[in-house]
């Protein structure tokens, strides 16, 4: 092979180097956005779920109001499982 192939090859072979690691970091930095997301996803849900529960624990305590928080938890529970 002449030089010049070799010198093309060399640059060839350089260029997929830098444009694997340049994959890998992007890869890298994807999946640290998505695990903080997930995490800041999974903080919200929790505290949405805590919020829910005051709030129902908080009507229950309130005796004109707590028939009609069961009678709508029921309605939504055989929503859900229908």
């Amino acid at each position: 092979m002449c030089a010049v192939a070799e010198a093309v090859n060399e640059v060839k072979r350089q260029a997929m180097t830098e444009l694997r690691k340049a994959v890998a970091e992007s890869e890298l930095k994807a999946s640290q956005l998505i695990s903080a997301e997930r995490a800041r996803l999974d903080a919200v849900v929790a505290e949405a779920r805590k919020q829910a529960v005051d709030e129902i624990l908080l009507s229950l305590r309130t005796p004109h109001e707590s028939s009609e928080v069961c009678a709508s938890l029921t309605l939504n529970t055989s929503r859900c499982t229908a």
